[in-house]
């Protein structure tokens, strides 16, 4: 059988002049032909048989009926030549049309001289603007007949482009002998980050037919860092040993490690845990202390996030128990001594930090209420002072417009009213 436009070869050694060859295919029909039926759709595969001089490729005779399903050609001379079978049709369902072919002399099938390709890459996964080598080695798959004027082009997607000193999209890999091949490289870069498929287009030809091959591959190109995030308990804690969580996600080339570094009474951060593949731990800390935990990511490429901090984490001392200061207001209550220091953003979140006074250890409360263009904005959070300080990072939207309201639920004597504070476009 041949496929819908490809064609199939054969040798012979013809004896005498008029030496001839028949080709025959059934007619074929598609749905009901019984009586009563309606439209019955017929296929009339239009396949030609020609007689070629082996050594030129100039037709010798040609049977080239567009509706008659037996072709045949007779020889005008001796000698070898070279029968073609070409489907100049396409095939309606089935992958190719059955035929048969008979001659006055021993019919040799030959080999098609189609071109196979293999593609490989440099590298699989890369940085935005670094190199990938791409070859490609096409062989001829034929072991009868040499493939003429092969090539090769390589196709590019949006985004990648040959790098300078690359060859050219197309090369010519001369002739390909029966069984040989022929290896062809190309340079290529990526712009940006996407998952790049290459396509190798080969061809060759003979006997005026072209034969294609295709054959693909795929590299990422990756810029973009992790997203990290961290957990911690927040606020006092009489257990020494901390729990610290931390996750992160890669869209690219997947994480390689974490770096998980800590604070200790506002100190400098130090290494903890470094290059660590784990996304979980416990540290001793010291009663009396406090502590933050930061914590980035690096991926497959090396491209780095930046650190992401945990909230703070106080381990009481033992026996330790906060005095209360006495009511000295008429009212019975004294003020805390409530007071918001800086509102700065760092990123997605602003930062507020203030003071309170040094007996109060209770937790303090944190509401902003107000808007962001026309989005209503509403957050609230919670943090435990430490030794007269208090630190939040809250996520809020840029331009954020509105009234932050941070309250001290402590005891009678320290309590106080709400402190309010209005916030412009954050």
């Amino acid at each position: 059988e041949v496929a819908g436009g490809d064609a199939h070869f054969f040798r012979a050694t013809l004896q005498a002049p008029g030496d001839r060859a028949t080709l025959v295919w059934n007619r074929r029909a598609l749905g009901c032909i019984a009586p009563g039926c309606n439209t019955t759709s017929l296929t009339l595969s239009n396949l030609d048989l020609e007689q070629l001089d082996p050594t030129t490729g100039a037709v010798e005779s040609t049977s080239a009926s567009a509706i008659d399903n037996v072709e045949q050609v007779r020889s005008p001379a001796t000698g070898n030549v070279i029968y073609k079978v070409k489907a100049a049709s396409t095939v309606d369902g089935l992958p190719g049309e059955p035929y048969a072919l008979a001659a006055r002399r021993q019919l040799t099938p030959l080999g098609t001289p189609r071109p196979v390709t293999h593609v490989t890459l440099s590298a699989t996964a890369v940085r935005p603007g670094e190199p990938v080598q791409v070859l490609a080695d096409v062989r001829n798959s034929s072991a009868d007949l040499s493939g003429e004027s092969p090539s090769a082009t390589l196709e590019l997607p949006a985004g990648v482009e040959l790098a300078p000193g690359s060859n050219p999209a197309t090369q010519n890999l001369g002739t390909l002998a029966p069984n040989a091949s022929a290896t062809v490289a190309w340079t290529v870069r990526a712009g940006g980050d996407a998952l790049n498929r290459l396509t190798v287009n080969a061809q060759a030809t003979r006997y005026g037919e072209t034969f294609r091959s295709q054959e693909a591959a795929a590299f990422s190109s990756d810029a973009t860092a992790p997203t990290v995030g961290v957990a911690t308990p927040s606020g006092p804690t009489n257990d020494p040993t901390i729990p610290v969580t931390w996750t992160g996600t890669d869209d690219g080339t997947g994480l390689r490690d974490f770096d998980v570094e800590v604070s200790a009474n506002d100190g400098p951060y130090t290494p903890w845990l470094t290059a660590t593949s784990t996304t979980s731990g416990t540290y001793a800390g010291t009663p009396g202390s406090h502590y933050r935990f930061r914590v980035r990511a690096t991926d497959r490429l090396g491209n780095v996030s930046g650190f992401v901090f945990s909230s703070e984490t106080s381990i009481v001392a033992p026996g330790s128990q906060p005095a209360v200061e006495p009511p000295t207001s008429p009212h019975g209550k004294s003020s805390p001594g409530l007071r918001v220091r800086s509102i700065a953003r760092r990123g997605s979140r602003v930062q507020i930090t203030g003071t309170v006074s040094r007996l109060a250890s209770r937790r303090i409360t944190f509401e902003v209420r107000g808007k962001s263009g026309r989005l209503s904005i509403r957050r609230t959070a919670e943090v435990f002072p430490h030794a007269g300080h208090f630190k939040l990072a809250l996520p809020l939207p840029r331009g954020t417009t509105g009234t932050l309201t941070i309250r001290y639920e402590g005891d009678d004597a320290l309590a106080a009213a709400a402190s309010h504070v209005k916030l412009r476009a954050l």
